[in-house]
């Protein structure tokens, strides 16, 4: 009988060591698992981030070429307006007189 009883606490003893690094293994596991999220989740940022920059840099150009374009037209046309005014602003002077004195 006591040597029964020996071996049942021998067994329990057995059972809570293999329990104890079963846990201490599953926290390792755990802890092993938080470390890679952590390092998977900063290289998705990283790499996130580097496509924002990168889309952002070609709007940006895009929009600086689309306001050159809109200077550039702005600049056509006040020459245009410029050199209408130049050509005609004798006649226009003189129409705008006579219509005030009324001939």
């Amino acid at each position: 009988m006591q040597n029964i009883i020996g071996e049942i606490i021998g067994a329990e003893a057995e059972a809570r060591k293999i329990t104890g690094d079963a846990v201490k293994k599953r926290e390792s596991i755990n802890e092993d698992v938080k470390a890679q999220v952590t390092v998977l989740r900063e290289q998705r940022m990283a790499e996130a981030r580097r496509q924002i920059e990168e889309k952002l840099s070609a709007q940006t150009a895009e929009l600086n070429e689309k306001v050159k374009a809109a200077e550039s037209e702005y600049e056509k046309k006040a020459s245009e307006i410029d050199a209408a005014y130049n050509k005609n602003k004798d006649s226009w002077i003189d129409l705008a007189f006579k219509k005030v004195i009324g001939k």
